[in-house]
């Protein structure tokens, strides 16, 4: 057993940065459990459509750096709905062995590699677990072989968790995170921090099985060890390779439409079935290289930042979106620029799809980006909660939660009053209060006027010196803010709405904007 001492100055430290560090980045466990509960059906008619849905708001618990459970899980049930059906039912058979029913998931998963085509599938004991704990909250953890061992030696526990012995890691894990559940459930602290924080989107988590997950992962980070590994197999650290992707517009693949996180294959053959120009260059990336994602003509600009999610498998080259640029980069920007003029792709003409970069290269193509498309600091941000809402709006608590329901299952929501009355001061708080903290860069306002149009808001063609280009307005690069940080809230205010004509200004948006055709986000 971990000495009783250590495990409660973890505690401590725990409770102390719940409120205004941890719930704020970590509730979407929570919000991933309630969402998916609400969804799931096993017997559900389109299969595929439901895994999908119960699955959105799941963020990095089922996409990371070089894994994608997510995209493979959902892209098989596209292939074989029923089997995929059958593999959940037989993981969800509480009357079976938990390590049989992990190991026949494994295999199952194995049997679509060999008629799909696929390297990897991804469906490891960490991403099993996953699935595990979304169906039975209050009975199951997620493993996860780095944060265990991290856990284990920071409490002094004595688990060696050694790789490759699955069956003894995940029953270690389990008794390990049952200590540390126990401890949770007889400190009244932190159910009732927990309760503070909890909104109508979030798992109420009565048996804080949830809650115990966040403590080990808090306990993992502060321990010093690298738990950024769901994988229990040896890896060595090398230097990236740099690769600048070329799509066009008008073939299916497009950088606009991957979501952040998104794995999407590249074919290795061109529509004629002929091998790509430079073809050693997509037998030579490999997992975990650097891209930079362009856009051919009319486009011609840089528009993605993203990493190669997985090395080719014969037939694809596999890519992952990691940041869509606010304020994309034009062509005669990166050509104008000395430091890249004997660039592979400038070289060429850009007769192909897949160029190298050297470091150097791709380094000076990373500060033209930043210098209009800056990284957010970490900042830490004042907390707000209901409290301090309902002390400084005049409203009722019953009419706040109405609010918060709305809002959050309608996805938009209308203040209507005389002038004066506070609507923007409310606004703003009821953002701030859902947030959890005052935070700037997540809420945009803008005050709407007869001369408004969706050029300015949307994007539109402005006139220049040299004859018309197009400039995106606020929504859009407000819209793309929120894109490029999936797991978290954004906010746009909109003062004054009935003074703009909405059908010029919105457009097609005033469809697009309804909960129902956003497609989760």
């Amino acid at each position: 057993m971990a000495d009783r001492l250590t495990l409660q100055t973890a505690l401590d430290d725990y409770k102390r940065d719940f409120v205004d560090k941890t719930w704020p980045e970590e509730k979407y466990k929570w919000q991933a459990v309630k969402h998916f509960q609400d969804n799931w059906e096993l017997d559900a008619e389109d299969f595929p459509a439901m895994l999908k849905r119960s699955l959105e708001k799941t963020g990095n618990l089922l996409a990371s750096a070089g894994s994608f459970p997510r995209f493979m899980i959902e892209r098989f049930s596209r292939s074989d709905p029923e089997r995929v059906r059958a593999m959940f039912a037989a993981l969800f058979d509480e009357s079976a062995d938990l390590h049989e029913r992990m190991e026949a998931f494994k295999n199952a998963s194995d049997s679509f590699l060999e008629s799909d085509g696929s390297r990897m599938h991804f469906q490891d004991e960490n991403t099993i677990s996953t699935y595990l704990w979304l169906r039975y909250p209050d009975k199951y953890y997620i493993y996860k072989w780095g944060e265990c061992r991290a856990v284990s030696n920071k409490l002094a526990l004595g688990y060696r968790f050694k790789k490759g012995d699955y069956a003894n890691n995940v029953r270690d894990h389990f008794t390990m995170y049952g200590a540390i559940c126990t401890a949770a459930q007889a400190d009244p602290e932190l159910r009732n921090l927990l309760d503070s924080q909890l909104a109508g989107d979030c798992y109420p988590d009565p048996a804080l099985k949830t809650l115990t997950i966040d403590i080990a992962f808090y306990i993992s980070r502060s321990s010093g060890e690298t738990t950024d590994t769901n994988t229990e197999a040896d890896t060595e650290v090398e230097e990236p390779n740099y690769w600048w992707l070329v799509a066009s517009p008008h073939q299916k693949f497009r950088f606009a439409n991957l979501d952040v996180g998104e794995l999407e294959g590249w074919s290795l053959v061109n529509d004629n079935g002929r091998k790509r120009n430079i073809y050693q260059n997509f037998l030579d990336a490999d997992e975990g290289d650097l891209v930079v994602g362009y856009e051919s003509h009319p486009v011609k600009q840089v528009v993605a930042l993203g990493r190669i999610g997985a090395k080719h498998d014969g037939e694809h080259l596999w890519f992952e979106k990691t940041e869509g640029l606010v304020t994309p980069i034009d062509y005669s920007i990166i050509s104008g620029t000395p430091e890249l003029a004997d660039m592979q792709a400038l070289a060429t003409n850009m007769r192909g799809s897949l160029f190298k970069l050297t470091k150097a290269e791709y380094e000076t193509i990373l500060d033209l980006v930043r210098e209009s498309n800056p990284l957010v600091s970490p900042k830490q941000n004042d907390p707000y909660t209901k409290e301090e809402f309902l002390s400084e709006v005049y409203m009722s608590e019953s009419d706040y939660d109405r609010l918060v329901n709305v809002l959050r299952r309608k996805k938009n929501l209308i203040l209507q009053g005389a002038p004066g009355v506070g609507k923007t001061f409310a606004a703003q708080r009821l953002a701030w209060s859902i947030m959890g903290q005052r935070d700037a860069d997540r809420v945009a306002f803008i005050q709407f006027h007869q001369n408004y149009s969706y050029e300015d808001f949307m994007m539109g063609y402005k006139p220049t010196d040299q004859g018309f280009e197009l400039r995106r307005g606020i929504f859009y690069e407000f819209c793309k803010k929120a894109e490029n940080n999936p797991s978290l809230d954004f906010f746009f205010i909109i003062d004054e709405i009935n003074r703009g004509n909405l059908s010029k200004i919105f457009g097609e948006l005033l469809m697009l904007i309804e909960s129902d055709y956003r497609g989760g986000f």
